[in-house]
């Protein structure tokens, strides 16, 4: 069955399918329990056993979730115990170990565990109350915090409006990021508004510190006219001030220009660019996309091979036609180093995909996929003790 293909490599993600089938079905959901039981006590891991618990009986769930949550430590399993209580505890239950996380130096992956088994509208309130908190601070990310979830589309809102009204210091990146996330009606003026931001700090260098330079992230949010707009406030930074990685800013923005059809204006960007490393991954990135539209490429020189395949497969991520295939693999044939250049390939097209998790089944899929997800967990427990 694909299904059981799809997830039973793991234990953890093997109770986590038998959760969400638990809680999508009806009459099954006493044996997907007891089998979710089953395997936990296995594994005896405390992540697992709290997770398999939140398909108990409300009262039974929420006995152990008290009486397990002061012993535990972890997080994760933290968060998982909360689950397990009445949805109208959550908040008060969370609220110390939300407190202890925002005085860790690693609050944001402490965070992300906490909320991570929670329902999104407790996740969403702790993380908005955390945002208020931290929204000061220099070193604060807003959309690092919101993407530990996701968004609501009216708090997104809100905080666009909030960094338009009041500027911080990352505003030209946080927009950027955040005009992802609107619906493609109202992206355009925020992207705009990124740009904007961009040029008010021309000829002042800053970095949020999770972006490779300037624009690599927003570019490929931009039609033409705004690459255009975005190159020429790249050469403004480039004048201006010592700005860093503003090569990468070119070679994503020669990218997303080729990806418009405009390979040869593209061409000409990745010419330009001094880097060379660089320039060898934009000149792979406008292969890539003339692949997909079926026009002519051009092979590298072999100094550039690496750089060059690196570009190609960030576009065809799947594996283009076999004569592209077999092309670029004489191409990895030519390099400096034939073992870095032929693994590029390999690491990209060689690795079958992972199945998608299928929608939730109904009561007898459920139940014939917890049957075959216990199979294979025991079938995998009698292996390793043999």
């Amino acid at each position: 069955m694909k299904s059981v293909d799809a997830i039973a490599s793991h234990p953890l993600r093997v109770i986590e399918e038998l959760v969400r089938l638990g809680r999508g079905v009806g009459e099954v959901r006493v044996e997907i329990a007891a089998i979710a039981n089953r395997i936990a006590a296995r594994t005896n891991d405390p992540l697992l056993i709290a997770l398999a618990t939140t398909l108990q009986p409300p009262a039974e769930r929420e006995r152990r979730a008290r009486e397990q949550l002061a012993a535990s430590t972890d997080p994760l399993v933290i968060g998982a115990w909360i689950a397990g209580l009445p949805e109208a505890e959550h908040a008060a239950a969370i609220a110390p170990h939300v407190v202890r996380a925002m005085a860790d130096g690693s609050r944001w992956d402490t965070l992300r565990d906490l909320v991570h088994h929670l329902p999104d509208a407790t996740a969403r309130a702790i993380l908005r109350d955390c945002f208020r908190l931290r929204a000061t601070e220099a070193d604060f990310d807003a959309s690092e915090v919101y993407h530990l979830r996701g968004w609501d589309p009216d708090e997104l809102r809100t905080a666009i409006a909030s960094e338009l009204a009041a500027p911080t210091l990352y505003a030209a990146w946080r927009l950027g990021d955040w005009a992802r996330d609107l619906p493609a009606d109202e992206r355009d003026t925020v992207v705009d508004h990124a740009l904007d931001a961009f040029e008010r700090i021309v000829a002042t260098p800053t970095y949020p510190g999770n972006d490779p330079g300037p624009f690599c992230e927003l570019a490929s949010l931009l039609d033409a006219p705004r690459v255009l707009r975005a190159l020429a406030i790249v050469d403004r930074m480039e004048r201006a001030a010592a700005w860093a990685e503003l090569d990468v800013s070119r070679s994503s923005l020669a990218s997303r220009l080729a990806e418009l059809g405009s390979s040869i204006e593209a061409d000409a960007i990745a010419a330009a660019i001094g880097d060379q490393a660089e320039r060898a991954w934009a000149r792979g990135a406008i292969a890539g996309h003339r692949i997909e539209r079926g026009e002519p490429w051009r092979a590298p020189e072999p100094e550039d091979v690496a750089n060059f395949l690196y570009g190609l497969v960030s576009v065809c991520d799947a594996p283009p036609a076999a004569d592209v295939v077999a092309a670029c693999r004489a191409i990895a044939a030519t390099a400096r180093d034939i073992g870095e250049a032929s693994q590029i390939l390999d690491d990209q097209w060689a690795t079958p995909a992972e199945p998608a998790v299928p929608p939730a089944p109904d009561d007898d899929e459920a139940l014939e996929i917890a049957r075959a997800l216990e199979a294979r967990s025991l079938a995998r427990g009698a292996g390793r003790s043999s």
